[in-house]
């Protein structure tokens, strides 16, 4: 059986490492009192309980029972629902700006939402490290695994036609400029790249690992323009179409899963939600769920419109 680390086991190990550091000598110099970096403290908790702070570790769980499907829709309440409706202009200038322009102003895509409030563009995906599972065969159906498919990220009448990108690390991302100007392409990930792409330009991206969350696309030629990419190394991913509906099938059912729901307009993952009529507070780092095999679990969500608001 693979060795299997405990958080209690990584506690033991850094005050004994802390308490011999000031038996040497080292704690006298020391600065009496420490600012907290709470940003650099929730990283490391993300690493602990990810597993991306060092090797995958087997992780002694139940294996799965079979295969499910989680499904449902995300929207604003009615009285919501005309606030977001009309996206803005986004302001467009310098040297390009006649050619940008020349259909009428683009607008935002950071919040889509149609007359009923249905919100598009939102994130759902499987937070779980799956590379720590002992048995990956029951946990990652074939049909999440693996893919090649190229995937396209394409610009036109100077903004990215895909607000937001889900995709496999498996796959390869070519990025086009269907523009008459060129652009320059910033990928703001783990392993960053900013290239300009001249007009009918094109360049092959691959990516080495997976994110925790979407990471953005800008253009430093017109600042105006943004998106967003999700790559993680399974497919249990999806983003809601235009009526605000999703659906993620073959995730493990009988065992307890996390899920993260992300929105850019809400400025990252959602927590203030209504989940079949009963309110929820989701925590940042996901929300449990539990799926029964050959099921399908529905999640008709209506979200608060206040961080939207901002």
């Amino acid at each position: 059986m693979k060795t299997m680390l405990r958080r209690s086991e990584l506690l033991a190990g850094a005050l004994l490492l802390a308490s011999s550091l000031f038996a040497a000598g080292c704690g006298p110099n020391l600065p009496a009192e420490r600012p907290v970096d709470r940003e650099l403290a929730e990283q490391i908790r993300a690493d602990i309980s990810e597993g991306t702070g060092g090797p995958a570790v087997a992780v002694a769980r139940p294996d799965p029972t079979g295969w499910a499907t989680l499904s449902g829709s995300f929207k604003f309440a009615p009285g919501d629902a005309s606030k977001f409706s009309n996206p803005p202009a986004l302001a467009v200038s310098g040297d390009d700006g006649a050619y940008c322009n020349r259909g009428g102003a683009p607008k935002s895509q950071s919040l889509l939402v149609d007359g009923e409030g249905n919100i598009a563009n939102v994130v759902i995906f499987l937070g779980d490290n799956l590379s720590k599972v002992e048995k990956p065969e029951l946990w990652i159906h074939p049909s999440a695994t693996g893919s090649t498919e190229p995937v396209t990220f394409d610009q036109k009448a100077c903004v990215f036609l895909s607000p937001i990108t889900t995709m496999q690390v498996s796959q390869p991302l070519h990025i086009l400029n269907s523009d008459g100007v060129g652009h320059n392409t910033k990928l703001e990930n783990a392993n960053p790249i900013s290239e300009i792409l001249p007009p009918g330009g094109k360049i092959t991206y691959e990516h080495r690992k997976e994110e925790r969350q979407p990471y953005a696309v800008s253009c430093n030629i017109h600042p105006w323009m943004k998106a967003y990419i999700l790559v993680r190394n399974n497919g249990y991913f999806a983003q809601t179409d235009e009526q605000g509906k999703f659906k993620i099938e073959n995730l493990p059912a009988g065992v307890d899963l996390t899920m993260k729901v992300w929105h850019e307009a809400a400025g990252g993952f959602l927590t203030d939600v209504t989940v079949n009529g009963e309110t929820k507070k989701w925590p940042k780092k996901g929300f449990p769920v539990k799926l029964t095999a050959d099921g399908e679990m529905k999640l008709d969500v209506v979200l608060d419109a206040g961080p939207f608001s901002n």
